[in-house]
């Protein structure tokens, strides 16, 4: 199962925790964007990517 991910667009660092789907990612990213003035990507995590992420690295 696959999860998203926010993802800091200038520093490549996760910046919350994983959502279930693209509308709530969708809707974290655009509530994070305009809090914060930064750009944000949305990643989507697979269970095999690095399953001991801290949630602190770069990409």
């Amino acid at each position: 199962m696959s999860k998203y991910r926010l993802v800091d667009a200038e520093t490549g660092i996760f910046i919350r925790h994983h959502v279930r789907t693209l509308r709530e990612a969708d809707r974290e990213r655009e509530w994070y964007e305009k809090a914060t003035g930064r750009k944000v990507r949305i990643v989507k995590q697979f269970e095999t990517d690095s399953p001991e992420d801290t949630g602190s690295g770069t990409w």
